[in-house]
């Protein structure tokens, strides 16, 4: 599966085009990583405000969300 741009832009901390983008919300990487979890990996603030109405409580396939991960990687 593809990675969609919204998941690149988050990925890379580009807020404007998150938020251009906000109607890709809910889709994966093959991992079942979502934008909002991977803006949390790399401590993007203003990326992960602007996904959070739209991507709170995804998982991953592991079962974790973005705040699961934030707090194992101590974000």
């Amino acid at each position: 599966m593809p990675v969609s741009a919204l998941i690149r832009a988050a990925r890379n901390g580009d807020v404007s085009t998150v938020r251009e983008l906000l109607g890709q919300c809910g889709r994966t990487d093959e991992d079942g990583w979502s934008a909002l979890m991977f803006a949390a990996m790399g401590n993007h603030i203003e990326c992960v405000r602007a996904l959070v109405p739209n991507e709170i409580g995804m998982r991953d396939s592991c079962g974790q969300t973005a705040l699961h991960l934030a707090a194992a990687k101590g974000c």
